[in-house]
């Protein structure tokens, strides 16, 4: 399987945010250092769309409801990476209400998704008249409890050859040390290995490098 870009990875953190901090400035001042390029971009088709923020490996796309931190490159360190900006901006704002975060990967197959084909073939495929509803698109969504106390929500898509697993690892707190641990170097990597491995025990597929 394949990552996807962007949004292959990324944390959400969901709050009550106050994007305008979020300034090239403020970043250079406190995240990154004075030589670090920060670009700040604004989506002129979308107004209500929130601002990027690009430095070193992160994209920041800050909004009055949830920091969506995501990974230029595709590779676990720079997700890591990712995470550290993450826990530093975190850490610099500990009153901001904060409810929840996310850790979040998503994969892409399109050679053999017939592997998870069999996952699909619901109960009351027979009785839908296929020439007048062809199927276009099936899902499937589950939530799973995790022995942490976080949960797993787990969505398979299926259309036509290409298939998409989307993995949401899912933590309910307003604790910052909680909220650094669960984004530390050691948890995005034990989080991406059990994406990683749920993949391959179950439905026989790998994950390219």
């Amino acid at each position: 399987m394949k990552f996807v870009p962007e949004t292959g990875f990324n944390i959400l953190i969901v709050g009550r945010w106050n994007p305008s901090i979020f300034s090239p400035p403020w970043i250079r001042k406190n995240i990154v250092d004075d030589q670090t390029e920060v670009a700040l971009a604004m989506a002129i088709s979308d107004p209500a769309a929130p601002p990027r923020l690009s430095f070193s490996t992160t994209l920041l796309f800050p909004n009055r409801q949830l920091l969506d931190f995501r990974a230029t490159e595709l590779t676990l360190e720079a997700f890591q990476a990712t995470g550290e900006v993450a826990s530093k901006i975190v850490g610099l704002l500990p009153h901001t209400p904060i409810s929840a975060i996310g850790i979040n990967f998503r994969f892409l197959e399109e050679i053999n998704a017939e592997k998870v084909a069999s996952v699909f073939q619901f109960n009351d495929a027979a009785k839908i008249p296929h020439n007048k509803y062809p199927l276009d698109v099936s899902t499937i969504t589950r939530s799973f409890l995790m022995p942490d106390g976080d949960s797993l929500n787990l969505s398979l898509t299926l259309q036509g050859e290409r298939a998409q697993a989307d993995f949401n690892f899912h933590t309910e707190t307003m604790d910052v040390p909680t909220i650094q641990k669960k984004i530390s170097k050691e948890n995005l990597a034990l989080r991406f290995e059990e994406a990683r491995n749920f993949m391959q025990t179950t439905y026989d597929l790998t994950l390219e490098e």
